[in-house]
């Protein structure tokens, strides 16, 4: 019975991930794979792909506090750019050789 869901796209396996282990790692996969009634390979690769999303989740979303949120927000009452933001775009047009986007 398998215990967990995997999640695939569209359920087609036609890439391939392979990876070495440790004797001592292997018997732990197949021994947590055993206790849910899964193949190795299938318990392998539905908690990497957990992991990964979790990553990718975890990784591409920013998380403000309250206070911060504010200041971000507050950043935008200014429109006028202060002399950080005209020394980024300088060196941003030196970096790509286009004039800059303030002027």
């Amino acid at each position: 019975m398998l215990a967990f869901t995997i999640h695939d796209d569209d359920g087609r396996r036609t890439e391939r991930l392979e990876q070495r282990l440790s004797p001592r790692a292997k018997e732990a996969i197949e021994r947590a794979a055993a206790l849910q009634g899964v193949t190795a390979s299938e318990f392998a690769r539905s908690h990497t792909l957990q992991a990964a999303q979790e990553t990718i989740g975890r990784m591409e979303v920013t998380r403000l506090t309250a206070e911060d949120r504010d200041a971000f927000l507050r950043a935008f009452d200014d429109e006028r750019p202060n002399d950080a933001l005209i020394d980024i775009f300088e060196l941003h047009a030196q970096a790509t050789g286009r004039a800059p986007e303030h002027a």
